[in-house]
């Protein structure tokens, strides 16, 4: 995928921020197996994933040609449990057979404890979510580093400092910004 103009180049290296967000949340998920803190992290691990696949308000959506074919499955279920449970509830969702946004009442005789079923994934189904991470994010790399070595990025002249990049135009690509 070719990176054609400053926006361009900012979406694809968001998206490979947001990754890095939902793969540091893999560790976490996998240390609170099968607890509310595990799904409370799959929850943001589903958020961050999908984060720039989603209409990005003034970048668009990272296109899917980025999700290698053989793991589109796996894509389309943390979408699915990104857009379906976590941030938004629908009544109908079920896993395993398990109305997951149903609420349950426990009592002990003195107080009713109100809580709602919660997706916690298994140790398998992390594995296969951060596999995924990490091939997107690898391929969002390559194209971000080729637009930087190669692309219309690598002819903006860039001497050593920090810099913004310029979003109104196409020239400059970069804004040099005090440090």
């Amino acid at each position: 995928m070719t990176i054609r103009s400053p926006k361009d180049l900012a979406k694809h290296a968001l998206a490979g921020v947001s990754l890095g967000y939902a793969e540091a949340f893999v560790a976490l998920a996998r240390a609170h197996i099968p607890e509310e803190a595990g799904a409370a992290a799959y929850g943001a691990i589903c958020g961050y994933y999908a984060r720039p696949f989603t209409n990005n308000h003034g970048f668009g959506g990272l296109s899917p040609r980025f999700v290698p074919s053989d793991a589109m499955s796996v894509h389309e279920q943390v979408m699915r449990d990104r857009h379906k449970v976590f941030m938004h509830s629908e009544k109908d969702v079920e896993i395993d057979g398990t109305f997951v946004n149903t609420l349950e009442f426990v009592s002990d005789g003195k107080c009713i404890t109100v809580h709602n079923i919660f997706v916690c994934p298994t140790a398998q189904w992390l594995d296969q979510v951060e596999n995924l991470i990490g091939r997107v994010r690898s391929a969002l790399n390559e194209a971000v580093l080729s637009c930087l070595n190669e692309g219309p990025a690598s002819k903006a002249s860039t001497p050593a400092g920090t810099y913004s990049l310029n979003l109104k135009g196409d020239h400059p690509w970069f804004i040099s910004r005090p440090t």
